[in-house]
Parts: structure tokens; C-alpha cells; sequence
């Protein structure tokens, strides 16, 4: 019941990052393959003030919830090209375009199912 109860909620909080336009959403099984959570949501920003947009909406969706906390990671908010959104059972990674092409998160985490993915239109 509890990992329904995840996929679930992963596919809630995905939606709400989908409504604040996050592109490129990558959702990654990392059940078994660390310690410190079971999902991972990884998004691109087109700037600055939208990954604080995007953050912005994380909050407003966990602000009524019983099964997601925010743990305390202050110095994350002021990162100009990444913001690491630690819920516990889910890291939500929101990134400029560059951050995302250098640190690659998805290649470091290759062996990990992919649950969701959805590519940009090609411009």
C-alpha cells in the first residue's frame, strides 16, 4: 500500500511542477539504489526567477500534506542554477538548462528505472 501511496504522490507533485511549465521532467526509481530517497524528479527551469516559480508551487502543494516534509536544506534557495527540493521519500532537482547539460544527473543515476519522461518539442 505505501509504495502505491509514493507513485501516487510522485505523480501528483510532477503534475504541479508540469502546471508551473518545469521542462524536460525525468522521474527516477531510486529504490535500491540509495539510501536517502525513492524517487527523484529532475526538471529544467528556463531561468532564475522560474526555478523559484517551480519551487514556489512545490511548496504550495506540500503545504497542506501529512506525507511530505520539507527537510531543511536553507542554502539550496539561493543557488542561481540549482535548487535541491529534499521531501524525504522524493528529491525534486529544478535546474537551468546549463546545470542540467553539466552536472547530468541522469547518466550518474543511469541504472536507475526511468518512471516518467518527457522531451521538449524541438524548436
Amino acid at each position: 500500500m505505501e509504495g502505491m501511496l509514493n507513485k501516487d504522490l510522485w505523480k501528483e507533485l510532477l503534475d504541479s511542477i508540469l502546471d508551473a511549465k518545469g521542462a524536460d521532467p525525468v522521474v527516477l526509481d531510486m529504490t535500491g539504489h540509495c539510501s536517502w530517497g525513492d524517487k527523484m524528479i529532475i526538471v529544467t527551469a528556463a531561468s532564475r526567477i522560474h526555478m523559484k516559480g517551480i519551487y514556489g508551487r512545490i511548496m504550495d502543494f506540500i503545504k497542506n500534506r501529512d506525507d511530505l516534509e520539507l527537510l531543511n536544506h536553507p542554502e539550496t534557495k539561493q543557488e542561481d542554477r540549482w535548487i535541491l527540493v529534499d521531501l524525504g521519500s522524493i528529491v525534486v532537482h529544478i535546474m537551468t538548462t546549463e546545470a542540467r547539460e553539466y552536472y547530468n544527473l541522469e547518466d550518474i543515476w543511469f541504472e536507475s528505472p526511468v518512471l516518467y519522461k518527457e522531451q521538449a518539442p524541438a524548436g
